[in-house]
């Protein structure tokens, strides 16, 4: 009780101050009509973990009276969201696209690597701060235009701050590291550097590209044959829960380490029994002892009824940073972009923020280490800022203190106490009395179920805007940019685009594919489409513009699309036409038909197949193979494709220390291999075989020939750096398998093992 005292006397004396600052010498504040809306986007879409931490700080800024500008301006925020979900990445430009239309000034997230990384050019593209609250170092490493901020530690920092806790004030040395998905290649790296760097070897390195119980299970025996200090993990919870349940089965006395074991124990998946002394790292836990954490952490729970994550705590920041910069700078975003970058630190809710001192792209580098209690949440054990511990009376409760922008006298006021949630929706949906345009069988028509959307001069943003389309209009779709991102309408006489992402389509007769496919520059005429410059006017003339396939690289076996974008660049309609090739390996023949395609328009033209075997193949796509359109040009109708048929690969491990007479199965219960201090050993029917040209990165279960896998050792002179052979294993799973060197009584191998 005594402690939310202090909190709510903190709470009204920053409020005092602030207004006392707003209105002490100042002119009136401006009327309630002069108040002007800013829009910060959250990427992410609705219901996604971050979109409260951002909710809450938006409404306590505008409870406190919004933002005051260096002009006087008076500002209200508001959270916009796109009008469709960011599932996966290649949503990312479309979600994009729909944020810019709602003018924002800045967006928060992605908060995933795999939805960030795909998407860097086009995020550093967007024109506008991107505050993403992904942790890849890649994703501002590699920015050239430094526009994307990142709220968040890097992933170096994780893997360091552990390393520090696990290696200098523990002292350990016997360490085992398990990676069981692709995703987390780069936290297990940066932990190895930083033990390499204290001259630390891995006792065994565990890596899948996906596991599953069984190799789970296996892996579990042979960890505790190592007699490990600490086993450190990193994958998805399912895989941490299975093998941690095999561990602890077996006695393991050592300490677990999970880089997400709090989000696991969270979410349900790591039982709160198992998850009992877990060690962790995080941006920010919901326990660090400060006045800020903890008034945070009492509006969120007032506010929600839940417990706030480290992503909510940084989607939180995002925002309160943003709006301290519009009070220095503005809304201008050339200025904020400046401010963001440059600006003295200010202290957040993770802490002290510093993008001044960091550059490329950083604003936060704060690392929390944590143990996870028997009631399953977090003891702090250690804070990192920038690679610096922390000394340990951080971790002590502090005296409330004023949170402000260092070398300034406008405070940043804490937020109220008793928030209620206010939520601003990212667009005004058609009302229930209000009836959708009806689909029309006389072509293509959209119309928006937004207030308004800018209609523009090209098919981007960076063209002007030259109108509005308001709710309730409908307007006939007259042609399409390549990617069929953009719509040509005609507004008042005048062909312009209005980006798809904020209309709804009517199109009953499925005719978008068949519009013309057109250019900012060949729409200028009124009411007239003019064909592309370099279109052929004479007659009919058909090329493949692109093939794509579906899985991109597919599995012997597997049924695989693929779609082939055929374009007539004439003028004159076709008639009937297909398109044909050849799948290798096997000499597979494919082929697809279309109608016909109209003049300066294309189609898209699917077709299936499957193959049973493996390798990498270039193969000709013909269009009209058979010569039924008589065109203008014929010498264009060949398009060269491509692609690679792999194995899948069941069992990966990279850096695999095999100590003295520990047989070691491999895909399976039953041992495979077995290392002597001399000879590399098979065991049960196991065996080596020298492959002729057989290539690690390359390999394939197609390219290792059972016959060939005779030798049951490979001696000390066929054990050198590089050696690559092929194997089988007791199941009968072919794999290649590589001598990495050989360090005193130690071996080190990787290898790769098939399935199929």
């Amino acid at each position: 009780m005594q402690r939310m005292k202090q909190v709510l006397l903190l709470t009204l004396l920053l409020f005092g101050i602030m207004m006392a600052f707003t209105f002490n010498g100042e002119a009136a504040p401006p009327s309630r009509q002069d108040v002007q809306t800013l829009n910060i986007g959250w990427i992410e879409g609705r219901g996604v973990e971050g979109e409260r931490g951002a909710l809450l700080a938006i409404q306590q800024i505008n409870e406190a009276g919004g933002v005051v500008g260096p002009d006087g301006t008076q500002y209200r925020l508001a959270l916009v969201q796109p009008l469709r979900p960011l599932v996966v990445a290649e949503d990312l430009p479309i979600v994009l696209d729909s944020l810019l239309e709602q003018e924002v000034i800045a967006i928060i997230g992605p908060i995933k690597n795999e939805l960030t990384l795909p998407n860097i050019e086009t995020l550093a593209n967007a024109g506008i701060p991107i505050l993403t609250l992904a942790t890849s170092d890649t994703i501002t490493d590699i920015d050239p235009s430094d526009h994307i901020i990142r709220v968040r530690a890097a992933e170096r920092f994780y893997s360091r701050a552990l390393a520090d806790v696990l290696l200098r004030e523990r002292g350990y040395n016997r360490i085992v590291l398990v990676q069981t998905d692709v995703e987390s290649t780069e936290a297990l790296v940066l932990f190895e550097q930083a033990m390499n760097a204290a001259n630390i070897r891995p006792v065994l390195k565990v890596q899948y590209t996906e596991a599953n119980e069984e190799l789970l299970q296996a892996d579990a025996a042979r960890i505790i044959q190592q007699n490990p200090q600490a086993v450190v993990m990193w994958g998805p919870p399912e895989d941490a829960a299975t093998l941690l349940q095999n561990l602890r089965a077996s006695e393991f006395a050592g300490d677990f380490v999970y880089r997400d074991a709090l989000e696991g124990v969270s979410s349900g998946v790591i039982s709160q029994r198992l998850g009992t002394g877990i060690i962790g790292a995080t941006s920010w836990a919901y326990t660090i002892p400060n006045a800020i954490s903890q008034t945070f952490l009492l509006d969120y729970v007032t506010a929600y009824n839940r417990i706030p994550s480290a992503v909510e705590a940084s989607a939180y920041d995002a925002v309160w940073i943003v709006r301290r910069y519009i009070e220095v700078a503005g809304p201008d975003v050339s200025e904020l972009y400046a401010s963001l970058r440059q600006s003295p630190p200010i202290y957040t809710v993770q802490g002290r923020l510093d993008p001044a001192e960091y550059a490329n792209g950083d604003v936060a580098r704060h690392v929390t280490i944590y143990r996870l209690r028997d009631t399953g949440g977090p003891e702090v054990i250690a804070r990192y800022i920038n690679d610096v511990r922390l000394p340990d009376d951080d971790l002590l409760p502090q005296e409330p203190r004023i949170v402000a922008l260092i070398g300034t006298i406008t405070p940043t006021p804490t937020p109220s106490l008793t928030p209620t949630q206010t939520y601003t929706p990212s667009a005004t949906f058609t009302p229930s009395n209000t009836i959708p345009p009806s689909p029309t069988p006389d072509g293509v028509k959209v119309f928006t179920t937004l207030n308004q959307v800018n209609l523009r001069a090209g098919p981007s943003v960076n063209f002007d805007i030259v109108g509005q389309m308001l709710a309730g209009e409908e307007y006939r779709v007259l042609a399409v940019n390549a990617d069929f991102t953009w719509y040509v309408i005609n507004y008042q006489g005048r062909n312009v685009w209005v980006s798809a992402s904020v209309v709804e389509l009517v199109d009953p007769g499925n005719l978008l594919t068949s519009l013309p496919i057109v250019s900012a520059e060949s729409i200028q005429t009124p009411g007239v489409l003019l064909p592309s410059p370099s279109a052929n006017t004479n007659g009919p003339d058909l090329v493949i513009d692109s093939v794509l396939l579906n899985p991109p690289s597919p599995l012997p076996g597997q049924s695989f699309t693929v779609t082939v974008l055929v374009r007539n660049q004439g003028a004159v309609a076709t008639g009937p036409f297909s398109v044909s090739t050849t799948f290798q390996p096997g000499g597979i023949p494919v082929s697809g038909s279309s109608n016909g395609v109209p003049g300066n328009s294309a189609v898209g033209i699917n077709l299936s197949a499957s193959v049973g075997g493996t390798g990498s193949f270039t193969i000709n796509f013909v269009v009209d193979p058979d010569n039924r359109v008589v065109e203008i040009n014929e010498a264009n109708n060949i398009y060269a494709f491509s692609y690679t048929i792999t194995s899948p690969v069941i069992a990966q491990v990279e850096g695999l220390t095999l100590a003295p007479n520990i047989p070691l199965p491999i895909t399976g219960t039953t041992p495979d291999i077995l290392w002597d201090g001399v000879n590399l050993l098979t065991q049960g029917n196991a065996r080596f075989g020298i492959i002729p040209n057989l290539d690690y990165n390359t390999a394939s279960a197609a390219s290792i020939d059972p016959a060939l896998l005779t030798l049951t050792s490979l001696n000390s002179g066929q054990l050198f750096s590089g050696a690559i052979y092929g194997l089988v294993t007791n199941e009968g799973q072919r794999g290649v398998l590589r001598i990495e060197s050989v360090i005193g009584g130690s071996l080190l191998v990787s290898y790769r093992i098939f399935g199929g």
